[in-house]
């Protein structure tokens, strides 16, 4: 389900963000993060529903944290690359829900150097964007 929580505290011109993760408590612990750091936050379920909305949003993106897997026709790195397509400028997180071994995590970071792993801090995530 695509949301956006109004804030009193966020103006309306503040940097907007996207969220994309099946799980509901990453989504509402991302925007609560998002959100007291000032930043205007748009969240998504999966990616199947980024296709439905509007593509205004979307263009004034300045960052999407996107997990890597979720239910859909559209996957993870398929909504990463929509997402690209649809605006280039915007800065792609991806997020890892899996145990990840350290050699692996040392193959991802210099391909994927943004990507963070679950579980996370908020000072990680406000770094990522």
């Amino acid at each position: 389900m695509n949301e956006t929580i109004p804030s009193a505290d966020v103006p309306p011109e503040s940097p907007l963000v996207l969220v994309v993760d099946d799980e509901p408590s990453i989504r509402t612990l991302l925007r609560a993060i998002l959100m007291r750091a000032g930043y205007r936050v748009l969240v998504f379920d999966c990616g199947d529903e980024i296709l439905l909305s509007p593509r205004q949003p979307l263009t004034e993106a300045v960052c999407a944290f996107v997990d890597d897997a979720f239910p859909g026709r559209l996957n993870g790195p398929q909504t990463m690359a929509m997402l690209h397509l649809i605006n280039p400028a915007m800065k792609i997180v991806p997020m890892l829900g899996r145990a990840w071994t350290e050699p692996e995590k040392a193959w991802i970071k210099p391909h994927l150097p943004n990507t963070l792993y679950k579980p996370f801090r908020a000072e990680e995530v406000l770094r990522a964007v």
